[in-house]
């Protein structure tokens, strides 16, 4: 899933390739990699693909005025799952 408008940050670039990729959208949207889900839909499945998937290099981005508490909801979903290592993903900042 593309994103457009992540939030503005100063990160160094991720180290290897990701496993997966959770997308949090406005409205409740999001998805993994290029699939839409309801939070039903990822909060029922999520932990049966990390284990399929990986565990490991999972990157979470948001669109920049996502609700904190959407974002912290989803991670979640990954902690629980068992995800060890998430990277945050923001567009640099210009200057």
């Amino acid at each position: 899933m593309c994103i457009r408008d992540r939030p503005k940050g100063e990160a160094r670039p991720l180290e290897g390739k990701a496993d997966m990729i959770v997308t949090v959208r406005r409205g409740g949207r999001l998805g993994v990699d290029r699939t839409e889900l309801t939070w039903a839909q990822f909060e029922a499945s999520f932990a049966s693909l990390a284990e399929r998937r990986g565990k490991r290099g999972v990157i979470l981005q948001a669109e920049a005025d996502v609700p904190h508490g959407d974002v912290v909801r989803a991670l979640g979903v990954m902690v629980k799952a068992g995800v060890e290592g998430v990277g945050i993903a923001v567009d640099p900042i210009r200057r």
